[in-house]
């Protein structure tokens, strides 16, 4: 007998899944096109030169999460939690090639090492990084890191998706008597776990139950992805992409008198368009605090705050009626003393420490000296 088993067992209504699909996948992209009108308020940049070195990039701070790592604990629970859900998105394909494409790939060996091991164990280890990264935040509480309602919601959520993900894998198991069921332990732990518990009978309809259930959770994170800052699962990469790939120092480019049009930056939208994707792509995390000299001498810098509040304004001077009202009323709309404080651009000390320490190449000082300019 090959192994493999029935994708779709117990659920009845499969076609509501693909007409829910379609709402969220609109939802997704209106969000990716909302964030996108906003990086091209910015002014042209040319980042579209030597392709191959900057796919290297993604591939090694991006997915490999290089620079991530220089903090193992920060770094560890990050890893988890993206190689786990990169491994459990990769078997999603599997099961949409072998049901909705017809090409039978998900039975035989690929199938129980990949589609019930693998996934098993990966899934397993991200339930461990959510659950570290609880800790670190709520428990641990380093002073870079400010909580909001969308960390517990977001990290909430993940783990509420992996524990029904177990639980569903679980009740097929406890109700089909799998014969491949050593080959997915997790499923098969969760599977005894229900048997002691609950009457035969009663496993089916809670499976199903559950089954929509953590199809729901899945949707909604896939919808709220880009109003979130899970956005940064896009943004980091895209950032890394388009780094600077010339050294940091020349990176800072005197004024051409002759022909500049303005002198610095005044307002949001005078930024490239690669700077104001920075301030989309930063995650939070805070490194860049850790690291300047400005911030740990009790200086009014925090390059994590400046790149917040950055971000805060060209989301209230988006495109639109109201955000072009915003960004031509004047004096009103100039960045330094109404976002940023001068005293502020004026603590760095041009180091480039918090830009050799964020893990998606944000550029901060180049920023800081162009409000100088102004």
């Amino acid at each position: 007998m090959t192994p493999t088993r029935e994708v779709y067992w117990n659920i009845s209504g499969i076609w509501l899944m693909y007409v829910l699909l379609i709402p969220t996948l609109l939802i997704f992209a209106y969000g990716l096109y909302r964030r996108y009108r906003l990086w091209q308020l910015g002014r042209p940049e040319q980042r579209f030169d030597h392709v191959v070195l900057r796919v290297k990039g993604v591939l090694v701070y991006g997915f490999g999460q290089a620079r991530l790592l220089s903090n193992r604990y920060a770094g560890l629970f990050h890893t988890l939690i993206f190689s786990g859900f990169a491994i459990l998105f990769i078997g999603t394909v599997v099961v949409i090639i072998h049901e909705d494409f017809g090409f039978r790939i998900m039975q035989g060996y690929f199938y129980l090492f990949f589609q019930s091991l693998t996934l098993d164990v990966f899934g397993l280890l991200s339930i461990f990084g959510v659950l570290i990264a609880l800790y670190h935040r709520y428990l641990y509480k380093p002073a870079r890191l400010h909580n909001t309602w969308q960390d517990l919601v977001i990290l909430v959520l993940l783990l509420a998706i992996l524990l029904t993900g177990f639980m569903i894998e679980g009740l097929r198991i406890g109700a089909t008597h799998d014969s491949w069921a050593n080959w997915s332990p997790v499923g098969l732990a969760v599977g005894k776990f229900f048997a002691v518990f609950l009457p035969l009978d009663a496993l089916p309809p809670l499976h199903a139950f559950l089954w929509w259930f953590h199809l729901l959770l899945v949707l909604a994170l896939i919808a709220w992805l880009p109003y979130s800052k899970l956005l940064h699962i896009f943004t980091s990469a895209t950032n890394i992409y388009f780094r600077s790939l010339e050294p940091q120092g020349e990176m800072l480019r005197p004024i051409n008198m002759d022909t500049a049009e303005s002198f610095g930056v005044k307002n949001i939208d005078q930024f490239t368009w690669k700077g104001l994707l920075d301030l989309d792509a930063c995650t939070e995390c805070g490194r860049c605090q850790d690291a300047c000299p400005a911030f740990a001498t009790s200086k009014p810098l925090s390059p994590k705050s400046l790149m917040l509040d950055l971000r805060e304004s060209l989301h209230a001077c988006g495109p639109g009626p109201l955000g072009a009202e915003r960004r031509n009323a004047g004096d009103r709309s100039a960045l330094i003393g109404n976002v940023i404080k001068e005293e502020t651009i004026w603590s760095c000390t041009t180091c480039m420490a918090c830009m050799q320490e964020c893990p998606v190449f944000i550029e901060h000082v180049p920023k800081i000296i162009e409000m100088r300019r102004h």
